[in-house]
């Protein structure tokens, strides 16, 4: 019942965020004219939160596709990535939590609300810090958090954890790791990569690891979201395209998703985290 009362409070918040994109789009529609063609963003979103529902980092995608099609500059990528994610986030989490697959409640709510707290203070300091140390400290972020993975599969010899949520020094240690990539998220850095490795190395099992990190994947946003909707630093195009076709592809996604094997979506995960580090490398 608490899995469910939590999906829909996520699913209200993340629809009101959309409904207030939309309308700030609608006021400056003339900016929606310009650039590529709505229906290649469309599906490109479609595409990206498909994706997304199954553990692979939205941020680096859309990163990908925002530098690809030349939609933002150093300064809106953060915000547009934040703005695209608030809706179809809500919505992969609102289906996960409503599936047959429990998950600790009290692991998700307290990660969940140091998440926000670090999201409301990253945002204050977006502006602050040079490209390059971000990137560093992103880079550095996702190796440590595929070796810590890799050391957990070689000592449990490959054994995938059955855990539902995490006992109290985990749930401290986890914690203040959801508080510091809290902050990081709102400079554009994919922490699902470090959430994922955090929960299976401490014994959790891959789809209660995959609810867990798409629901704070999803709250990480909604405290930082505040400040990007209210100084509107985002392509409006991208982020329109993200709130409507994304959350159609985050629907889709969930259905297949909680219906894959736990060795397979294990697998699954480990080949994200490594596509998230060869491509901030690649950078």
């Amino acid at each position: 019942m608490g899995q469910r009362i939590l999906g829909a409070v996520i699913l209200a918040a993340g629809v009101l965020y959309g409904a207030t994109i939309l309308r700030g789009a609608y006021r400056e529609r003339e900016s929606l004219r310009s650039g590529p063609a709505m229906g290649l963003i469309a599906a490109l979103e479609a595409a990206v939160y498909f994706c997304a529902s199954m553990g692979v980092s939205d941020f680096l995608l859309n990163t990908m596709i925002a530098q690809r099609l030349r939609l933002t500059n150093d300064k809106t990528l953060p915000g547009t990535v934040v703005a695209c994610c608030l809706t179809p986030g809500a919505v992969t989490a609102f289906f996960l939590l409503r599936s047959e697959n429990p998950v600790d409640l009290l692991t998700v709510v307290l990660c969940g609300a140091m998440v926000m707290a670090g999201s409301m203070t990253g945002s204050r300091l977006v502006s602050r810090f040079a490209p390059r140390v971000v990137e560093t400290v992103r880079r550095t972020a996702l190796i440590v958090s595929l070796l810590v993975l890799i050391g957990k599969i070689i000592i449990s010899a490959g054994r995938t954890g059955e855990a539902m949520g995490l006992p109290s020094w985990k749930l401290a240690v986890a914690a203040v790791v959801c508080f510091a990539a809290g902050a990081l998220n709102m400079f554009g850095i994919p922490m699902k990569p470090t959430w994922t490795a955090m929960f299976l190395a401490f014994g959790m099992s891959p789809l209660a690891t995959l609810t867990t990190v798409l629901v704070l994947g999803a709250l990480s946003p909604f405290s930082g979201g505040l400040e990007v909707v209210r100084r509107g630093n985002y392509n409006r195009k991208m982020a329109v395209c993200g709130t409507l076709a994304g959350s159609v592809g985050a629907i889709l996604g969930v259905l297949l998703a909680v219906s894959l094997p736990a060795a397979l979506l294990n697998v699954l995960l480990i080949v994200v985290m490594l596509l998230a580090i060869i491509t901030a490398f690649r950078r």
